[in-house]
C-alpha cells in the first residue's frame, strides 16, 4: 500500500477540528462536530481510542464503541452542545478492507467498476444517534468489501462533499483533493486519505 493524507482548516473556519490517523494498515477520519463544545478534542479522543482498540485486537464495532466512549468521558455525559466526532476507519488485511463507519464523514472504494461511496450520511438517516459521544443509542456501520491490487480508498471529512463531487475524486492526491476543495469555496475543515493498495 501507499497513501497520501492531508488536512486543512479550509477558508471560512478559524480552528481546525478534523484528526486523522494513517499508519500501517489502519486508517482513520474524525471531524469534530461544529457548534458543540471541544470538537477537536473529541476528534482526537475519537481517532486515539479506536486506534488503540484496533491495535488490541478489538473487533471494529468494539473499537468504534470505545471511541464513542473516549468522547462521552469529555464532559462525563450528554447534553444540546456535548462533545461529537464522526469517525470513518477503514482497516486493511490481505484483500479485504474493513470499513467502520459513525457519522456524516465518507468513504469510497475506486476499482475495476469505477467509483463505489462505501458509507451514508448518517446525519440524514438517524440524527444524531449516529455521531460518537452524542447518540443515547450509539450505531457503527460496519462491512468487509474486497481491497485488490489497483484499488483506490478514499477517506474524507464533509468539507470535501460541499465542494467537490464523487465523479472528481479519482486520480487525485489527498493534497490535491483539500486544494480542491479549498478552491471551490472551503466552508469547512477538510480532511481526506488517499489509499493506493
Amino acid at each position: 500500500m501507499k497513501f497520501t493524507a492531508h488536512t486543512d482548516t479550509g477558508l471560512r473556519r478559524t480552528e481546525n477540528e478534523d484528526r486523522f490517523y494513517a499508519e500501517g494498515n489502519i486508517f482513520v477520519v474524525a471531524d469534530g462536530m461544529g457548534g458543540h463544545r471541544s470538537g477537536a478534542e473529541a476528534a482526537q479522543r475519537a481517532v486515539d481510542a479506536f486506534v488503540a482498540a484496533i491495535h488490541a485486537g478489538k473487533p471494529g464495532d468494539e473499537a468504534a464503541r470505545a471511541a464513542n466512549e473516549a468522547v462521552l468521558a469529555i464532559e462525563g455525559g450528554r447534553s444540546s452542545c456535548s462533545p461529537g466526532s464522526t469517525l470513518t476507519a477503514i482497516v486493511i488485511t490481505e484483500n479485504r478492507a474493513l470499513l467502520v463507519h459513525a457519522g456524516d464523514s465518507e468513504a469510497w472504494r475506486i476499482g475495476l467498476f469505477g467509483v463505489e461511496k462505501l458509507t451514508e450520511d448518517h446525519g440524514t438517516s438517524y440524527g444524531l444517534e449516529n455521531f460518537c459521544g452524542i447518540g443515547e443509542e450509539f450505531r457503527v456501520d460496519i462491512a468487509e468489501v474486497p481491497a485488490l491490487p489497483g484499488d483506490r480508498f478514499v477517506l474524507a471529512s464533509d468539507g470535501l462533499s460541499k465542494h467537490v463531487m464523487q465523479c472528481e475524486i479519482d486520480g487525485k492526491t489527498a493534497e490535491d483533493l483539500v486544494d480542491l476543495a479549498n478552491e471551490r469555496g472551503g466552508k469547512d475543515n477538510t480532511t481526506v486519505i488517499v489509499i493506493d493498495i
